[in-house]
């Protein structure tokens, strides 16, 4: 990031003695280091946050990849399904398929009274 040489760094320490003078610099030293954490800290956190966020990104596409993949498969499928379907009906019949007329019929169960005890004798 910064590149402070040795020199720099000691030509700032001692203009900072000159100004602060020996009793303030400890304090402001200690304060500088402290804002100077906080801050790495931030930046790092802010990092793995972006971090976590490309990952999470490239998770969503290849998710949407895959449904799409998977849902273009299942569309071929039941449209292969379909064609088979028809030629079968096709050449049970000899003729074009019809559609059912409606709803299958379900064969009528018998009528029993499920409130009292069924006799078995």
């Amino acid at each position: 990031m910064f590149d402070i040489s040795f020199a720099e760094l000691t030509l700032v320490f001692i203009i900072a003695l000159v100004v602060l003078g020996p009793e303030r610099l400890p304090k402001a030293a200690r304060t500088v280091g402290h804002w100077m954490g906080r801050a790495r800290a931030a930046f790092s956190h802010l990092k793995n946050e972006l971090d976590r966020e490309v990952v999470n990104k490239e998770m969503q596409d290849l998710f949407r990849q895959k449904a799409d993949a998977l849902r273009q498969e299942t569309e071929k499928l039941n449209q292969s399904l379909n064609e088979n379907l028809a030629d079968e009906r096709k050449t049970e019949t000899g003729s074009a398929p019809q559609p059912p007329a409606g709803p299958p019929a379900t064969p009528a169960l018998p009528e029993t009274d499920l409130t009292r005890p069924q006799d078995k004798s």
